[in-house]
C-alpha cells in the first residue's frame, strides 16, 4: 500500500533529525536547524488539506452509486410499465395483466427500495472508512510532532543546564584567578 503524503512527511522529519549532527557534548543530542524543521513541519501542515480532499472524493462517490441506483430504477419502471401497456392491448388477458403490473411494480418498489438501502449503507461505509482513517492519520502526525517537540525540549534544557555550570566553573576559576593575582599583588607593594 502506498503511503499517503502525511506519513512521508513523518517519515521525511524523522530522517532529517536522525541524520542531524550529534553533540559533541552528549551524543543523544543532536544540534538542527530551526528553518529546516519549521520547513519539514510546514510540509507536514501542507499535507492534510490534500489528505482530506482524497476522502472527500471516495464520499463523494456516495451520490454516483446512488444516482446509478436511481437510473437503474427508473430502467426497471420504465420496463414493467412497456409490459403492462402490452398487457392491456389483449383484451382476452386484461384483467391477468393488471394483476401481472401490480406484481411486477411491488416487485420493482421492493428492488428499488433494497438497492437503495445497500447503495446508502455502502456510501456509509465508504465514508465512516475515510473519516477513520484520517482521524488515525491525523493522530499518528500529532503524536509524532508532539513527540518530536518533546525530544528537542527536552535536548535544548540539558544544553542550557550544561552551558549553565561551564558559566559557574569559568566564574569560579575566574574569581580564584583575580584572588591570586590580588594576593601577589598584595605581597609585592
Amino acid at each position: 500500500m502506498n503511503q499517503s503524503r502525511i506519513e512521508e512527511a513523518i517519515n521525511d522529519i524523522l530522517e532529517y533529525v536522525n541524520a542531524c549532527k550529534p553533540n559533541k557534548l552528549n551524543p543523544n543530542r543532536v544540534t538542527v536547524s530551526k528553518d529546516e524543521l519549521e520547513d519539514l513541519l510546514e510540509h507536514l501542515r501542507s499535507c492534510a488539506p490534500e489528505e482530506i480532499r482524497r476522502y472527500r472524493k471516495v464520499i463523494s462517490n456516495e451520490k454516483e452509486i446512488l444516482q446509478n441506483a436511481e437510473v437503474q430504477a427508473e430502467e426497471i419502471r420504465q420496463a414493467a410499465r412497456e409490459e403492462t401497456k402490452q398487457m392491456v392491448e389483449q383484451s382476452e388477458v386484461v384483467r391477468a395483466a393488471y394483476q401481472e403490473a401490480d406484481r411486477i411494480t411491488e416487485e420493482t418498489n421492493a428492488q428499488i427500495a433494497q438497492m437503495y438501502e445497500e447503495a446508502r449503507q455502502d456510501a456509509q461505509q465508504i465514508q465512516m472508512s475515510g473519516y477513520v482513517y484520517l482521524s488515525n492519520k491525523i493522530e499518528e502526525a500529532e503524536q509524532s510532532i508532539e513527540t518530536t517537540l518533546k525530544e528537542f525540549d527536552n535536548k535544548s534544557t540539558m544544553l542550557l543546564n550544561s552551558l549553565r555550570q561551564s558559566m559557574e566553573l569559568l566564574q569560579s576559576n575566574k574569581q580564584e584567578l583575580d584572588m591570586a593575582i590580588q594576593s601577589m599583588n598584595d605581597q609585592n607593594v
